[in-house]
């Protein structure tokens, strides 16, 4: 009877290594333009902050009710004590999120890092296990430059990226003018039509004959060239 090999089910039998680095997932010949991390002080404050007004309504809410059903406990069932309690353990999600997003701040803020290559934008982000984001220039519609309260004080911004899926969030980034004007230039280089804006919302409509996302200010359509209702 033929040995197992353990060393294969150990992971050195020819099993794909997971990528930990950025430079482990470029593409031949493509290059890192700039790349960064989050404000530490600052990712961790948003972190705590952004779902808290939430989480406390929540915990108030929930806690007068529990308040209540532990007060007069006694009085009501035992199969109807543990549907409750169920239930409002189910209902405090909001607060288990909060909780969870503020525990694990700084292992994700450690794990967090973004990069334009000439290519495309990457992000690397992740708890346990890594997770590798890209976005191609070419399917950037939007660059926007936000700040909050908390960025205002830190000196930080958040740069939103509007793409063909969906919004990417480059958080609590010192110096975000600069960094996002960087990464206007490399949009520009391979995509025209993209709506640039900083501390506001940009709309967009469809362009009805081909598709194509259209600033809401624009006249024609930036692919067929159709006027835009």
């Amino acid at each position: 009877m033929a040995e197992l090999n353990e060393k294969y089910f150990a992971g050195s039998g020819g099993e794909e290594k997971r990528p930990e680095n950025i430079e482990e997932i470029l593409q031949d010949g493509e290059e890192i333009v700039w790349r960064g991390k989050p404000k530490k002080s600052a990712y961790i404050a948003n972190s705590v902050a952004k779902m808290f007004p939430i989480a406390l309504i929540w915990i108030i809410f929930d806690g007068f009710f529990i308040g209540m059903l532990a007060t007069n406990g006694f009085d009501i069932p035992t199969p109807l004590i543990v549907f409750m309690s169920i239930f409002f353990v189910l209902h405090l999600a909001p607060v288990w999120i909060w909780i969870y997003r503020s525990v694990t701040a700084k292992k994700r803020h450690e794990n967090l890092e973004y990069a334009f290559t000439d290519r495309r934008i990457i992000v690397r982000s992740g708890v346990v296990a890594l997770d590798f984001k890209s976005v191609s220039y070419q399917d950037v519609s939007a660059v926007n430059v936000r700040y909050g309260a908390i960025d205002k004080m830190a000196k930080v911004g958040d740069i939103y990226v509007t793409s063909n899926s969906k919004a990417t969030v480059i958080e609590d980034i010192e110096n975000p003018r600069a960094v996002s004007k960087q990464l206007e230039t490399l949009v520009s280089k391979v995509k025209t039509g993209v709506a640039f804006t900083e501390g506001e919302k940009v709309e967009f409509v469809k362009c009805k004959y081909c598709g194509t996302k259209n600033r809401s200010t624009d006249k024609t359509c930036s692919s067929c060239g159709a006027p835009l209702d």
